[in-house]
């Protein structure tokens, strides 16, 4: 197709049988939806940068080594929070699998190779905005 769609939805094509078919929780038996999977590559973690939120945390950005996913090209990706990074166990210079979350969002899923060079990032340890000492409380940086 000549431009870019996230999925199909198909229908039973007797609209004088859709009504026979039923409906689940408001939606009709005789349609359904089909997402594809979204695109994604594969990348190294350049870097952590912080950034501040509205609320006073503070929140990891990755900055990948440029890449092209369905059409755009992808350098950042956004890590939540600390959380993330330790699940995934994300460190600087890590291949990563980077995908578009609906097709709109540059999100890591999962690390495909850790060199033996990888760096982990010591967190928020100082703030950008006052210079102050940056603390994790409960699950979030401040």
């Amino acid at each position: 197709m000549p431009i870019w769609i996230d999925g199909v939805v198909m229908k039973v094509d007797d609209i004088t049988r859709q009504p026979a078919l039923g409906v689940t929780t408001g939606r009709p038996k005789g349609q359904v939806a089909w997402k594809f999977d979204s695109s994604g590559a594969e990348t190294v973690l350049e870097d952590v940068v912080i950034s501040g939120g509205h609320t006073g945390g503070l929140y990891p950005t990755a900055q990948l080594r440029p890449v092209d996913i369905g059409g755009t090209t992808v350098s950042n990706a956004s890590l939540a929070n600390y959380d993330e990074i330790e699940r995934l166990d994300l460190a600087i210079g890590d291949s990563v699998w980077v995908v578009k979350a609906n097709d709109i969002i540059p999100k890591i899923i999962r690390v495909t190779e850790r060199p033996p060079n990888r760096q982990a990032h010591p967190g928020a340890t100082v703030c950008p905005f006052c210079g102050g000492e940056g603390r994790r409380r409960h699950h979030r940086w401040r």
